[in-house]
């Protein structure tokens, strides 16, 4: 899902927390990010339409997002592609 706004790459931070998930030694490693609320808010997109709280979506977008992908854009240019590390 790409983002209308270059500043926020949506799909950076799907890509960020679908590592984060299948990596224990990865949350470990960066735990300045919040991945379990991460996860939560992304199920909760997924799977709870009926009861969102869009003012809760709009707070997080506004407030979160540009710092959290800031974060998380020097972390996963430093990891190897996921293609590379399946190749090993």
């Amino acid at each position: 899902m790409k983002s209308a706004d270059p500043g926020l790459d949506f799909e950076l931070l799907i890509d960020a927390a679908n590592r984060a998930r299948n990596s224990p030694s990865f949350v470990q490693d960066v735990d300045s990010v919040p991945w379990l609320d991460i996860a939560h808010m992304r199920d909760r997109i997924a799977h709870g339409y009926e009861c969102l709280n869009v003012a809760v979506i709009w707070e997080t977008v506004r407030d979160d997002l540009k710092p959290l992908i800031a974060t998380l854009e020097p972390i996963l240019a430093a990891l190897p592609a996921p293609d590379a590390a399946e190749a090993d």
